[in-house]
């Protein structure tokens, strides 16, 4: 089948091709995975810019790259540091829809699938109207639960393409709706242990949180409950692995300055830091989400796979990854001393909590896993070719 894939923006930053986000990670897995079963895959994206000129790591060889427009106005990216967006610019949004619609065309696609969040539906909605026929289907990452007024008159309009969804929170919302909507489960993306690459996993207590320092992501959270816990457990350190980003929380300085067993990794890492050894190690990961920015979590699904139990927050999909009590911990959103009170379980009961790790190893691998994407895919893209 000859498929054409629309994922916004997969260039990089400088440095980080193998350190992207969940939003490009997962659709390029799933476009390898179509054109190793022998898909015609094409896939759609905006071109390298100065400040983003790097490919990620997990582009595939076996498909054809095409660029268009980027409708989004972005903040350029100044020492490793990007910003928040500045919104759409109409000129290039309509030159975009069109270069889209020329390559549909001219490839004869028979299924064109976008990935992203309610304004690429939008975007693909609009490239219905304005006439293109090939079938059409959304992967959704995340919706608002409590749409406004005027966001359930867009979703409407998003009636007659088929929606996919890879965690029963996202379908359902997809569901209130009254949208079509598959469930079709991705989970981790990134093997941990396979990056070892065949190098022993190296055990020790370490609680770690590793993901971009902001109050969305919880490190504010994590910063409390490591100061409370490190002077009481000086045999475990408290580590964070985290990114540069534009809004970061204050507080990580302060908490490496106060103690000695606290260590702090900044991407790039330093020579013999790695996030495999980091994450597999850990005796327990904290995540304590205020919101996610894609369903399923990949930092909460990777780290699971991992074998390693995660302590997260109530959030969205969350609970449909980590059975709490089984392969982790969930605490209410935003309570810090709930928080600490989980990692401290855990620090206490070191065999329980290896034994929650196994458990979501083996979870991830039976219901997260991607062995059976291609078929369910492909089932969605014949149904999207029926109602055509």
């Amino acid at each position: 089948m000859r498929t054409g894939h629309f994922v916004p923006l997969i260039a990089c930053k400088k440095g980080f091709s193998n350190n992207v986000s969940g939003h490009v990670q997962l659709p390029l897995h799933a476009i390898r995975l179509l054109a190793d079963a022998g898909h015609d895959v094409h896939l759609f994206t905006n071109a390298p810019t100065e400040d983003r000129p790097d490919p990620p790591d997990i582009l595939p060889e076996n498909i054809t790259l095409h660029y268009v427009d980027d409708a989004r106005k972005r903040t350029k990216v100044v020492d490793g540091v990007g910003g928040a967006g500045k919104g759409t610019s109409i000129r290039r949004l309509w030159k975009q829809m069109g270069q889209i619609k020329s390559l549909a065309r001219e490839l004869d696609l028979e299924v064109f699938h976008a990935y992203g969040y309610g304004r690429t539906a939008t975007l693909t909605a609009m490239l219905r109207a304005s006439g293109l026929r090939t079938p059409m289907v959304v992967t959704l990452f995340g919706l608002a639960a409590a749409p406004s007024g005027g966001q359930q008159l867009i979703r409407r309009f998003w009636k007659g393409i088929q929606m996919v969804a890879a965690t029963e929170y996202v379908a359902g919302i997809c569901r209130a709706s009254d949208l079509d909507v598959t469930l079709v489960r991705q989970g981790a993306v990134r093997n941990f242990v396979a990056e070892l690459n065949g190098a022993e996993v190296k055990p020790r207590k370490r609680v770690l949180f590793w993901r971009d320092p902001t109050i969305y992501n919880g490190a504010d959270l994590c910063i409390e409950a490591f100061g409370a816990l490190a002077p009481r457990f000086p045999d475990v350190t408290f580590e964070m692995a985290i990114r540069p980003h534009w809004n970061e929380v204050d507080g990580i300085e302060a908490l490496d300055a106060a103690h000695g067993n606290v260590l702090i990794h900044r991407f790039p890492y330093d020579d013999g830091v790695s996030l495999a050894d980091l994450v597999t190690g850990s005796l327990c990961i904290p995540l304590p989400f205020r919101k996610h920015s894609i369903n399923p979590q990949l930092a909460i699904a990777e780290s699971l796979a991992a074998g390693v139990p995660v302590i997260t927050s109530d959030l969205g999909s969350a609970p449909e990854l980590v059975e709490d009590g089984d392969s982790g911990l969930v605490v209410p959103i935003g309570d810090a001393p709930a928080t600490a009170a989980a990692i401290e379980e855990l620090l206490l009961d070191p065999p329980r909590a290896a034994k929650m790790g196994r458990h979501a190893a083996q979870i991830m691998a039976r219901y997260w896993g991607w062995t059976t994407y291609v078929d369910d895919i492909s089932r969605v893209y014949d149904r999207a070719s029926s109602r055509a």
